[in-house]
């Protein structure tokens, strides 16, 4: 079998594979064309024209490009990132790159991306069969996770043949010309946006095409009657109308997605799937700002009416008013002043002033079992005295019960196992002690597999009671030792 893997650069490349030996075989397009190779004792070969000529270049998971004019030819492959961001901001990619935190790539709704143009990574971690076309070859590395990627073995005949990795994908570079499709395993969620890249550069291009068209089309109607161009003005004035009107029934794409009140045009979009992509986009942003950003940022107000969707549907916090910078080593702060919106704030905060970054998790919690059951928490409030969404949710959870609260719009039967699970991480979240609730990255890594997770321990509950009038209430906390406590709030 040979696979001829690129023409018209400086080589002339052809991959051997005989059965019982793999060689790649060189001849030189332009015999003038000065170039160098090395082959090492371990095998590997070296051909030196540019900085991607050397081996690892970029480390591993990674893509050499040195046509791409950004001045640092390594780029991460779909799904990584550096393994040393500051090696990378001094421009060295030999550390190469990591999968992204979080994500999950086995049997979680994962697929592939594809590099066009590339040499292949080094096969030393790759296997042949030769009996696969390239969607056998996809079906089967799709059902092992431990397959990183995959191609057509031969090229030449068709991309007939599979050749796929099972290990770091190392010695990736992008070819002037010629090159072969190289598909990358990646997450649901990466997947997901990368769709939607298309679909935007698609609809772009489509745009580009009508509009166009639209010029040719309208420079002899303008030329040959104004009655016409005029016709065609009232009939875009027509349908700016239309938009005008659509956005001010309530169509504008920037929505808060616990709107109980929503058309059902929005509730078809949130299914489960969407749901907790945005469960993960609340959770990786609460972790920016708790870990990733040169500030520890603790945001005090984490609740539905602060997390805004845009038109991709991704998760966007708004409202800092509240938030407060610690510094790199600061575990915890204080305030004579609670400020805050009660349902969201944990009892340690909204009873004492104490607050942390487990501050934000409670708020977290409560925001996903709202997701879950596509209630706000304060609407417990008013149907019972005795009850909010924590206690409830915990009631229900005690009894075995927990899926009864989901929203009757999820379809329960498809992705009960998953519901039960972020109904438990919320529990996990919402737990009395600060130290009993899990950090904002434990919680990315409980969403992203289905490792065990422990049981949670009883909940605080915080809970409104009217008493003198309709406009004066107390904040009533009930913790696991039995402690109320009651405070005047305004």
């Amino acid at each position: 079998m040979v696979t001829e893997m690129l023409t018209t650069f400086i080589f002339n490349i052809r991959f051997w594979n005989t059965g019982d030996e793999v060689s790649m075989e060189f001849t030189l397009v332009n015999s003038s064309t000065f170039s160098s190779i090395k082959l090492g004792s371990d095998g590997l070969y070296q051909r030196y024209t540019d900085p991607c000529d050397n081996y690892g270049r970029c480390g591993p998971n990674s893509n050499c490009d040195v046509y791409t004019g950004a001045g640092f030819e390594c780029t991460c492959l779909a799904g990584f990132e550096p393994k040393s961001q500051r090696d990378w901001s001094l421009r060295d990619g030999s550390g190469g790159c990591v999968r992204i935190r979080g994500t999950n790539t086995c049997r979680s709704g994962e697929g592939f991306i594809k590099i066009a143009g590339v040499k292949p990574p080094d096969a030393s971690t790759a296997r042949v069969n030769e009996s696969l076309n390239l969607e056998g070859c996809k079906k089967e590395c799709l059902n092992d996770c431990n397959c990183r990627a995959y191609t057509g073995a031969n090229v030449s005949a068709g991309a007939s043949g599979c050749l796929s990795w099972y290990g770091d994908l190392m010695d990736i570079r992008t070819l002037a010309q010629g090159g072969q499709d190289l598909f990358v395993r990646v997450d649901a969620i990466i997947l997901a946006e990368n769709e939607r890249k298309k679909t935007f550069f698609h609809k772009k291009r489509m745009i580009v095409i009508l509009a166009v068209g639209v010029v040719f089309l309208m420079i002899p109607t303008i030329c040959s009657s104004w009655l016409i161009m005029k016709k065609r003005k009232a009939t875009r004035l027509k349908h700016y109308s239309k938009a005008k009107e659509i956005d001010e029934n309530g169509e504008n794409p920037k929505l808060q997605f616990f709107d109980l009140n929503c058309n059902e045009t929005k509730k078809s979009m949130l299914t489960w799937r969407k749901r907790f992509e945005i469960i993960i986009g609340i959770a990786r942003g609460i972790l920016y700002l708790h870990q990733d950003s040169r500030l520890r940022i603790i945001h005090r107000d984490l609740k539905a009416s602060n997390i805004l969707l845009d038109i991709d549907m991704i998760p966007k916090f708004s409202d800092f008013g509240m938030a407060r910078l610690f510094g790199k080593n600061q575990i915890e702060g204080s305030t004579k002043r609670v400020v805050g919106t009660y349902g969201y704030m944990s009892p340690k905060y909204a009873m004492e002033g104490l607050f942390s970054i487990k501050s934000d998790v409670y708020s977290f919690g409560v925001l996903l079992l709202e997701i879950i059951i596509r209630r706000r928490n304060i609407a417990y409030y008013y149907d019972s005295p005795s009850f909010n969404l924590v206690r409830y949710v915990w009631s229900l959870w005690k009894e075995g019960k927990a899926l009864d609260i989901v929203d009757p719009s999820l379809e329960k039967s498809n992705h009960a196992n998953e519901v039960l699970r972020c109904v438990q991480i919320g529990l996990l979240c919402v737990q009395d002690s600060a130290i009993d609730r899990p950090t904002m990255l434990t919680i990315i890594f409980m969403l992203g597999n289905n490792s065990t997770l422990p049981p949670p321990n009883q909940p605080a509950f915080v809970m409104k009671t009217c008493h003198n009038g309709a406009n004066s209430f107390s904040v009533v906390v009930n913790s696991v030792n039995d402690v109320t406590i009651s405070m005047d709030a305004r």
